[in-house]
């Protein structure tokens, strides 16, 4: 995939993908702020350089887990 500043199609089906496994693994419901936050991370991460899923499920994990250590 290439890069351009803003998500193709076939780049937004991907992150929405993500976005749905994410949420519907911990249970997030739509619509939430807490599922608008994940989509803001998400694209973040993509803006930043993770381009597929594996790499973007990683690293919401690191977020979550230090998101979570943060909150406890």
């Amino acid at each position: 995939m290439q890069l351009t500043g803003i998500a193709d199609s076939e780049q937004l089906r991907m992150l929405t993908d993500v976005l749905n496994e994410y949420c519907l693994e911990y249970g997030i419901p739509d619509p939430s702020e807490e599922r608008a936050r994940a989509s803001r991370t998400i694209y973040t991460l993509f803006e930043n350089g993770l381009h597929t899923p594996a790499e973007l499920k990683d690293a919401l994990e690191i977020v979550r887990r230090g998101a979570s250590r943060l909150r406890g």
